[in-house]
């Protein structure tokens, strides 16, 4: 899996092969905001914000979703979104805002979390596991 490294104009993605890709880009945390700053060959700098991602681990055969973490997370924003090292699980990145609001119920009697929906990966949508 490609490595992502910090430099001081960007980032330095190692890959698997031994060779490298530079990056510039340089992220900006401001409040709740998140800038990321692009430069391109001739020195042009490119503004944009970044949208609030969730990132699911879902099962690539049932759709079961194992884990949910929402937040900024600088690879998968520069790099994109890898192959998840267990091969019978798969990234899914999404707007935090498309996910659903109840998509962690809690037992009231266990107290025990768990997952209300799954993912179908033909459709690319939420449905209410049985």
């Amino acid at each position: 899996m490609p490595e992502l490294h910090q430099t001081s104009d960007g980032f330095i993605e190692l890959k698997d092969d031994g060779t490298f890709l530079k990056h510039k880009v340089k992220i900006i945390h401001q409040g709740d905001h998140i800038l990321r700053i692009d430069t391109d060959d001739a020195g042009v700098e490119t503004p944009s914000f970044i949208t609030p991602k969730t990132i699911l681990v879902v099962d690539s055969v049932t759709g079961d979703i194992s884990h949910e973490q929402r937040g900024f997370v600088v690879d998968h924003e520069i790099i994109g979104v890898p192959i998840h090292p267990d091969t019978d699980k798969d990234y899914v990145r999404l707007d935090t805002s498309d996910i659903p609001d109840d998509l962690i119920v809690k037992d009231p009697v266990t107290k025990k979390s768990s997952m209300k929906y799954k993912w179908d990966k033909v459709t690319k949508l939420f449905e209410v596991k049985p």
